[in-house]
């Protein structure tokens, strides 16, 4: 996507803890506003920095992705691993640069433009890591 080469607006996502229920729906981490229409501006994000830390005792798979309207949770960046006891810090380089949109000419599923996030294992989560992102929106 020719997007990625343009300069956007940096922005810190949601903090929270993770809470995912076994729906698999993922907690959201930051939200693009809904396109609706076909000619109403397509907004992107792309991840430029992770943050996690947890203390649950082992370390913790983290699966990011998005919502569509069917499956659910799907993962579009490789699972990172969250070391157990330590401030975990992903950077710009070190993130794949996947496109989130909410382009409503997506696919079939359309993608809402959520930034979502399940640790543990999808559709098993583990409460009790923390993340944060810094996002660039484009658009």
């Amino acid at each position: 996507m020719d997007n990625i080469t343009r300069i956007g607006i940096r922005k810190a996502g949601n903090a929270g803890l993770v809470t995912t229920t076994a729906a698999a729906v993922g907690d959201t981490l930051h939200t693009l506003p809904v396109r609706l229409a076909v000619g109403q501006g397509t907004r992107t994000a792309i991840i430029r920095k992770i943050m996690a830390y947890q203390n649950t005792g082992a370390n913790q798979a983290l699966f990011i992705g998005t919502r569509t309207n069917v499956p659910g949770f799907v993962q579009v960046l490789p699972t990172l691993i969250a070391i157990n006891g330590v401030e975990t810090i992903w950077q710009e380089l070190e993130i794949p640069a996947f496109e989130f949109t909410n382009d409503t000419t997506a696919g079939a599923a359309g993608r809402t433009g959520d930034i979502c996030v399940i640790a543990g294992a999808i559709g098993v989560p583990v409460a009790g890591t923390l993340i944060m992102i810094e996002v660039e929106e484009i658009g």
